[in-house]
């Protein structure tokens, strides 16, 4: 399962709801650059998702990685970044 995926499941688990129902235009590529507040995560919702996803991912999401992670394409990124640093040997390549 790919990033993308996981970071819906994770969503789906802990909100109840898929990622994409959060969106106005429907895509499955998460291009537009919609942020957490777009998506309605309050603050409190916000850090839970970000536990949830560093117990998913086992990584540890500092607190300036954490406030980066405002948009889709940004939070992908950002775990797939940690995943590379605090997991090297699960990297393909």
């Amino acid at each position: 399962m790919d990033t993308v995926a996981r970071v819906r499941a994770v969503f789906q688990e802990h909100f109840g709801q898929d990622l994409l129902d959060r969106f106005e235009q429907q895509t499955v590529t998460f291009e537009p650059a919609t942020t957490n507040r777009r998506v309605e995560l309050d603050s409190l919702d916000q850090v839970e998702f970000v536990m949830a996803l560093e117990d998913e991912f086992k990584i540890e999401i500092t607190d300036d990685i954490a406030e980066r992670m405002t948009t889709i394409p940004t939070i992908v990124h950002e775990v797939d970044t940690m995943v590379r640093q605090q997991h090297p040997e699960k990297v393909d390549g």
